[in-house]
């Protein structure tokens, strides 16, 4: 699996940031909090089948949030979330 954390640590921030748009619309007509716990299960069956733990996972969305040239999008992100989801 050494080629997804390569793949993962050379991608732009710029990808993360549509791949996440992406998968809120796929939400549907999920209610909010089964589809926050689908992500939390997705996050974790990653986690086990990958040689990437989940905390790595998470840093590196990290630092893809604080890259200054997508702090708009990062924050358009995070809106768009607050209202699909709450």
């Amino acid at each position: 699996m050494s080629h997804l954390r390569d793949t993962l640590n050379s991608m732009p921030a710029e990808q993360a940031v549509t791949a996440a748009f992406t998968l809120i619309n796929t939400r549907g007509e999920t209610p909010a909090a089964e589809f926050v716990a689908g992500v939390a299960l997705l996050m974790l069956a990653i986690g086990a089948r990958t040689d990437i733990s989940i905390a790595e996972l998470i840093n590196k969305a990290d630092r893809w949030s604080g890259d200054g040239d997508l702090m708009r999008r990062v924050s358009a992100l995070g809106d768009y979330v607050q209202g699909e989801l709450l």
